[in-house]
């Protein structure tokens, strides 16, 4: 019987990270919740106090409209006791291949923040130039796009990265350090029965990871 439920949120890129922390946890008294959708996890982890959420932060999670839609209720203070931040890498297609490359996701300096709230701001641009050019049965969906791409661009996803540093996010090694020790820990189940080479799986020897050179400035806190 499983004692334990955890559910995690992650975006589809990092699906590979997701599925072998179920995996690997299969055999313990933790139950991992991947494949509802992330409304389903958000309402259930809501109601389920004993619970734990886990999300996996990475650059594709932070520039998706569908999942950074529920980052006010996963990160409001009455689910910080249960939630776990987790920073993971990004993937994507290396330029002009049809190869995957992953490459770390970085939020911690005012530099990481300013890029995001710049992401957003095309994308809100972008989402409007596309509304001029399309079909009256697609304006609904775009509209609900480009509010969403807007409120991210002038201050929500900076809220939201501040929120996610001030939680004592761990990295994606650390999390997986000792068979998930941290989760058994925050879950009062004792010490971890997962063998020490979990998570491995998750990053291929197959697939260059690089490193994106930035300046290290403190983050800077907005008012909430």
């Amino acid at each position: 019987m499983q004692d334990h439920t955890v559910y995690i949120f992650f975006s589809e890129a990092n699906s590979i990270e997701a599925n072998q922390i179920a995996k690997d946890l299969r055999q313990t008294n933790i139950n991992c919740i991947v494949n509802k959708t992330t409304a389903e996890k958000v309402e259930q982890l809501t109601q389920d106090k004993g619970a734990t959420g886990l999300l996996l932060v990475s650059d594709n999670y932070l520039k998706s409209i569908e999942k950074t839609s529920h980052l006010d209720q996963i990160l409001d203070k009455s689910l910080s006791a249960q939630l776990i931040p987790v920073i993971t890498h990004g993937r994507r297609l290396k330029v002009g291949t049809s190869d995957m490359e992953v490459y770390p996701t970085k939020i911690q300096t005012l530099n990481n923040v300013m890029y995001y709230r710049d992401f957003w701001y095309e994308e809100w641009i972008s989402l409007r130039k596309k509304s001029k050019k399309a079909a009256a049965i697609e304006q609904e969906a775009l509209n609900e796009q480009k509010e969403i791409a807007k409120k991210m661009s002038v201050g929500s996803i900076s809220n939201y990265i501040r929120k996610i540093n001030s939680s004592d996010p761990v990295e994606w090694d650390e999390f997986c350090a000792d068979g998930y020790q941290m989760l058994f820990d925050h879950a009062e189940l004792g010490a971890s029965s997962v063998a020490e080479t979990v998570g491995t799986d998750a990053d291929s020897e197959e697939i260059p990871v690089i490193e994106i050179p930035v300046v290290e400035e403190p983050l800077v806190e907005e008012p909430v």
